[in-house]
């Protein structure tokens, strides 16, 4: 990069208040928000996170050559630094980050898409139609990051400000025209983004998530709303699904099942190959057959194809591109099996997410339908009784498992999953006891036709699918949910290797050779 003065950064910065205490101008060397990348002439960023605070490592970032140091506390000061006292270190952090590398998304047509669930499909279906017309895409995805030729995996939905600046430089580098990004709400509401604005951007939906971080749902909102009013171009297009409660108010082009919709949705005929039949807009009538399954994937369809529409591009052509196959990996991604059984993969981690797809696949008509999940530790605790009530109501037998336990127990997890299915009086496997060994006598009505349980308990992830896969019968269809693209599972800190899609092949070889 090439090294800019101080006072230029500062110049870049006058967009935040910022009080300037022992300035002298040097040549910028790096920017880090973290002491251990510090280097000669290097700016100093503390950053008060959710589990420390940078204020506390300034001296040894000093020590280790930071010239100059910003800062949102009153701090004790050394003579020969620049101290640069802004209300907003993450903010200032972000821009000091895009500045460094000189303005990259300015080179850029940016694409946001936000909303609780659909991003990733939306994101990779942006993807796939504007490489169809000819264009050149850069990717920012919870999945992988890609430019070029290059791809990453993905660590979060929206990387931090130094790592998106990277990306976005990359790009540039590999000379895409597009981004196509999702857009967190975490990244909205810390202002990671800096002051990059949006050509494009897709509101999906909103349900109950990240309300560890947010508190409640106005708030949650109130993050994704910035993606309209703060970072949307004067001339950019924005598009919602206005059968949505919160999407309905946010005031752009709208898409829907409902008939006030600016982008209309033709539901499908045939759920088992295609999630919709087409699309009328303005009178005109679109034929789609987009290669996903699920109602709820027709409004990730839907809102492509009007932003694009809004975009400029023709609807046709973007009509017929969105109907060939385009694969989004862990998402409702089938995986084959030698028997007549369907198997599906999905990151759903949260309860609306759940539902709509086990929704999905109860609309195929399945004999009996299978669900293998768990929640996330140190993560939203509101949404695990949420998600086992879901699953005990659509599914027919669940499988309630450890996802990512983080730094929390997984058995403490699975109880609270737990209270929401005993809040249906779906009755465990075992008659007499539940999984902490409470009393559970089930009435002759409660038990299903082979005088079963309707759930079961199995902590271990691997163990639980394969007997996901063992109980599966002709006609059955087995989901796992929770973790869809994921290659790890972590525990206590640790990221251990573990893919569903991997141990989920392992069982049906295993477990269908055995019945061959």
């Amino acid at each position: 990069m090439k090294h800019l003065l101080l006072s230029s950064y500062l110049k870049h910065l006058e967009i935040i208040s910022c009080e300037v205490c022992n300035f002298f101008d040097f040549e910028v060397s790096a920017v880090s928000n973290n002491s251990l990348n510090v280097k000669d002439n290097s700016v100093f960023v503390a950053v008060k996170g959710t589990e420390t605070d940078g204020h506390k490592y300034i001296n040894d970032a000093i020590a280790r050559g930071a010239r100059a140091v910003f800062h949102n506390q009153e701090i004790q000061k050394q003579s020969g630094v620049s101290y640069i006292r802004v209300e907003d270190s993450y903010y200032a952090y972000a821009l000091l980050c895009e500045k460094y590398f000189d303005e990259p998304s300015k080179k850029l047509k940016l694409i946001g898409i936000t909303g609780t669930n659909g991003k990733t499909t939306s994101a990779y279906l942006l993807k796939s139609v504007l490489e169809s017309l000819g264009k050149k895409v850069g990717l920012l995805s919870t999945v992988e990051y890609s430019f070029g030729d290059r791809v990453i995996s993905a660590q979060r939905t929206t990387p931090e400000a130094f790592e998106l600046q990277t990306v976005f430089h990359k790009m540039v580098e590999a000379d895409c025209e597009y981004c196509v990004m999702e857009v967190s709400s975490h990244a909205l509401d810390q202002r990671r983004i800096g002051s990059a604005r949006f050509d494009g951007v897709i509101f999906t939906n909103l349900s109950g998530d990240h309300l560890d971080y947010h508190k409640d749902m106005k708030s949650y909102f109130l993050a994704k709303e910035r993606l309209f009013t703060e970072y949307l171009k004067k001339a950019g297009k924005a598009v919602t699904n206005c059968d949505d409660p919160y999407g309905k108010n946010l005031g752009v082009t709208t898409f829907g099942l409902s008939d006030i919709s600016d982008y209309n949705i033709i539901p499908s005929r045939d759920l088992f190959s295609r999630c919709m039949d087409g699309i009328i807009n303005s009178g005109e009538t679109f034929i789609l057959s987009p290669h996903l399954l699920g109602l709820y994937n027709s409004y990730n369809v839907a809102g492509v194809f009007a932003l694009l529409s809004e975009l400029g591009f023709n609807k046709q052509k973007v009509a017929h591109a969105l109907s060939e196959k385009i694969s989004v990996p862990g998402r409702l991604e089938r995986i084959c099996g030698r028997k007549n059984i369907l198997y599906f993969v999905d990151y759903a981690h949260s309860d609306d997410a759940l539902r709509r797809v086990l929704t999905a696949l109860r609309e195929l008509k399945p004999k009996k339908l299978i669900s293998v999940f768990g929640c996330g530790g140190n993560r939203d605790k509101t949404k695990r009784p949420r998600m086992g009530k879901i699953s005990a109501e659509l599914a027919d037998f669940t499988i309630v498992t450890s996802d990512n336990p983080r730094k929390e127990v997984p058995s403490e997890i699975i109880k609270d999953i737990l209270e929401g299915i005993r809040i249906t009086g779906v009755p465990p496997v075992n008659e007499k006891e539940d999984i902490h060994g409470r009393a559970c006598p089930l009435p002759e009505s409660a038990r299903d036709a082979r005088g079963t349980g309707k759930y079961n308990v199995i902590e271990d992830r691997r163990r639980a699918i394969f007997e996901a896969v063992r109980m599966a019968e002709e006609k059955d269809i087995v989901l796992i949910a929770g973790k869809g693209h994921e290659d790890y599972q972590e525990i206590m800190g640790v990221r251990y290797p573990f893919s569903d899609k991997e141990v989920l092949k392992k069982a049906i070889n295993e477990v269908e050779g055995l019945r061959s």
